[in-house]
């Protein structure tokens, strides 16, 4: 699959070159543009070599210089890249490491969240790390880092000693004192090495301190470390520490001893139910992730009050919970549910909506169909009003309200926009939701087609860098006609694009990505920022 792409890198390459030379002479910025291009692109689709040397031409040039470049001036920097791209030393290795890369599911690779502005240090750190079969999330601000925290779980956290924004030492405390509860190991990185820095990490909390630049071959076996001691503390830790519901790892278990217990007969049925917090990031938003978890608590607190001994409330994911009924019907599971939801929305003024499953009688059901099931259950409940139940009916299943998701990709690198528009063509859904895909070479020609609609959710990644018009320009175009409701905007940049992040924000931007980038770690950011925003 990598090899189609290989060949239309060459491809471009050589048409470019070939225009250049018909030319008396080339702009600098065009220059810079391109060889930025072939840097980020060919990194994406795992040809590190090439990808290398075009980042050394960047040394030479200015992104704002107009002035022209002759033939035997810009050749000098184009030899190596024409080499590079007749296949001289590109070594499949590459090739077959980014296939891999994306093949790996997101969940079974260990999430390390780095918080940190020093792009070129979060790039080379994400390269390493990635190269590793570790996924990597990375936040500019200690705002965003903390916001990722709450999100995804990750396994190690690497932040910066001084926090890239105006949230300071409380921020960081926070941050640390959270990483405490859910044992997470926090490294502290820092340029500055010396005893006092070491001495004031220690006491705010950090597990480690590590300055800066790393050594990748010691850092990758320390995470490993760090990762498995983890492992083993939690391995004999069987709820979660916040609300006190079961941890999710212990769901599969209790779903396979339900399934068994009917098929010996020992039980004549069960219900399963998913319930989500409806509108949880804007309760977080609002309120503070202090008051969420407080919201969280108080659910697990009210189940744990009203169940019955062998009722089981285990915490999936963010405001997402499973419970597992034994013996009840799907009639006597919806009046609990209800119960539940009523009591938790005089306490707190928050609702939740639930997908129910009934499991009756012998089945030929496994534990991951049901749970997919039960999804589908909620999702339609989210679509049709939420603060709902609704009990998956297999012969009603086809009429639910599934959703739909628009994934726009604006890009001119025409081998981004391919290798995405291929990747989730052929996923097609994005947490159970069904998704179209559409891509556009520039700014302006997507601002003109005719893409919005009031009533659809979409998410646009768009390439910071691009020709007629910039991504920043585009974004500030999309939010002030259509605002920010049902559109989610993330920016794809380069690790020399940091200065660039302050004004991004102000114009609108969700969340950021660094080229080069693996598909699979798009799809883990699609994933996240959906699922927070759109439910």
């Amino acid at each position: 699959m990598l090899e189609k792409y290989k060949q239309l890198m060459y491809e471009r390459i050589e048409k470019t070159i070939s225009g250049w030379s018909d030319r008396k002479a080339v702009q600098e910025n065009e220059l810079f543009q391109f060889f930025e291009s072939v840097k980020e692109t060919a990194g994406t689709i795992g040809m590190e070599e090439l990808s290398k040397e075009a980042e050394k031409n960047l040394a030479y040039l200015d992104e704002e210089s107009d002035q022209l470049w002759k033939e035997d001036k810009w050749t000098q920097l184009t030899e190596r890249i024409q080499n590079e791209s007749a296949g001289g030393d590109l070594p499949s290795i590459h090739l077959e490491t980014a296939a891999a890369i994306d093949s790996v599911p997101s969940q079974d690779v260990p999430t390390i969240l780095i918080i940190d502005d020093d792009l070129e240090f979060v790039s080379s750190v994400k390269a390493v790390l990635k190269g590793n079969y570790f996924q990597v999330v990375t936040a500019v601000t200690g705002e965003k880092g903390l916001e990722l925290f709450y999100e995804i779980n990750p396994g190690v956290i690497v932040v910066s000693n001084t926090l890239p924004d105006g949230g300071g030492l409380p921020l960081l405390n926070q941050i640390i004192s959270k990483a405490q509860k859910d044992l997470i190991p926090i490294v502290m990185v820092s340029s500055e090495g010396s005893t006092e820095h070491r001495i004031e990490a220690y006491e705010l909390g950090a597990l480690d301190f590590i300055g800066k630049p790393i050594n990748p071959s010691v850092f990758v076996p320390f995470l490993r470390n760090r990762l498995m001691q983890r492992e083993n503390i939690l391995r004999h830790i069987q709820k979660d520490y916040l609300t006190g519901a079961y941890k999710k790892d212990a769901l599969e278990p209790e779903m396979l001893d339900q399934l068994e217990k009917i098929k010996l007969g020992e039980s004549a049925r069960f219900s399963f139910a998913l319930a989500d917090l409806d509108f949880f990031y804007s309760v977080n938003q609002k309120r503070g992730h202090a008051h969420g978890d407080e919201v969280l608590r108080e659910l697990v607190r009210l189940f744990l009050q009203m169940k019955k001994p062998e009722d089981k409330i285990f915490r999936s994911d963010g405001g997402e919970f499973a419970v597992v009924l034994p013996g009840k019907s799907a009639k006597e599971a919806l009046a609990f549910l209800d119960q539940w939801r009523e009591a938790f929305t005089q306490k707190c003024g928050v609702t939740f909506s639930a997908g129910l499953l009934s499991i009756a009688g012998k089945t030929s059901l496994l534990e991951g169909q049901i749970t997919v099931q039960a999804k589908k259950a909620l999702f339609h409940a989210k679509e049709t009003g939420r603060s709902k139940t609704v009990l998956y009916e297999e012969e009603e299943s086809e009429s639910y309200m599934q959703g739909q998701l628009n994934l726009i990709v604006v890009d001119d690198d025409q081998i981004v926009r391919e290798l995405l528009k291929h990747h989730f063509t052929k996923r097609r859904e994005v947490n159970v939701q069904s998704m179209t895909i559409k891509t556009f070479e520039d700014g302006i020609s997507f601002l003109e087609s005719d893409w919005y609609r009031k009533d659809q959710q979409y998410m646009i990644l768009i390439d910071r860098v691009m020709p007629k018009m910039n991504g920043l320009e585009v974004i500030k175009e999309v939010r002030e006609r259509y605002g920010g409701k049902n559109i989610l905007i993330c920016l794809l940049v380069p690790r020399q694009g940091e200065s660039e992040i302050t004004q991004a924000l102000a114009v609108g931007v969700d969340d950021f990505m660094m080229k080069p980038f693996n598909v699979q770690e798009v799809a883990s950011k699609i994933d996240r920022m959906t699922e927070r925003t759109f439910s």
